[in-house]
């Protein structure tokens, strides 16, 4: 089974040089949504999730290959209009963990997580998930104390 949504979200594609990228933003209208989406897919309760932008100009389709060697973070085709990639299922895990975070506290602990596809051209594709909402950045000291490191 397929779930499609239509969600506050901006795609922009962008082609480099041997590079290509599309930046995801999901705005905060659409995190509790996308979270759900994203947890039916990881607990096995739909096949594949479709997220498409207001205008429908834009679609990405997410698949978790659970047999995904394991330095795999993804596969997949970043296209202007549909892209379609697989991810593993630690990879939709992370992905988990940032998006119910924001929702949980309403800040982002980083404003975006990459994923870099692996593909069977010589052209590397990146997939960038972006959120607004960040937490103010925190001092190397303060830093270094959450992580028990200021000794």
């Amino acid at each position: 089974m397929t779930k499609l949504e239509r969600l506050d979200l901006s795609f922009m594609h962008r082609r480099f040089p041997g590079q290509n990228q599309l930046t995801l933003l999901v705005r905060s209208d659409a995190v509790t949504r996308w979270c759900l989406g994203l947890v039916l897919l990881a607990r096995g309760l739909i096949d594949s999730y479709v997220v498409a932008d207001q205008s429908r100009s834009h679609s990405l389709k997410i698949e978790v290959d659970r047999n995904m060697p394991e330095q795999t973070r993804a596969t997949g085709l970043l296209d202007e209009s549909k892209s379609q990639i697989k991810v593993s299922s630690e990879e939709l895990e992370y992905w988990l963990t940032f998006f119910m975070g924001l929702y949980r506290d309403g800040v982002a602990t980083v404003n975006h997580i990459d994923v870099d596809l692996l593909s069977s051209d010589t052209i590397r594709s990146t997939l960038t998930l972006e959120v607004l909402e960040v937490a103010e950045p925190v001092s190397e000291i303060e830093a270094k104390r959450r992580l028990g490191l200021d000794t």
